[in-house]
């Protein structure tokens, strides 16, 4: 594990190790009783969850310019 970030609802974001000690790996959602939701693949933890399902976090591209990404999470993350 190498991040850990909660949401309003309560959810934990989870970050796990890649394959190799330095690469970031999956990104796992579970419930605050820890009962795993689903496993998202993205490059940095996030940073606000909206109630309705809007997830944004920044990421920064091979130049070092950070910009904000907002995407939807899947109906049943809700």
């Amino acid at each position: 594990m190498t991040g850990v970030r909660t949401d309003p609802s309560g959810r934990v974001w989870v970050r796990r190790r890649g394959n190799d000690a330095k690469e970031r790996g999956p990104i796992d959602l579970m419930t605050d009783s820890g009962r795993y939701i689903g496993t998202i693949v993205m490059q940095e933890l996030l940073w606000a969850v909206s109630q309705s399902g809007l997830a944004a976090y920044v990421e920064e591209d091979d130049n070092g310019v950070e910009s904000v990404v907002v995407r939807r999470l899947p109906d049943a993350w809700k």
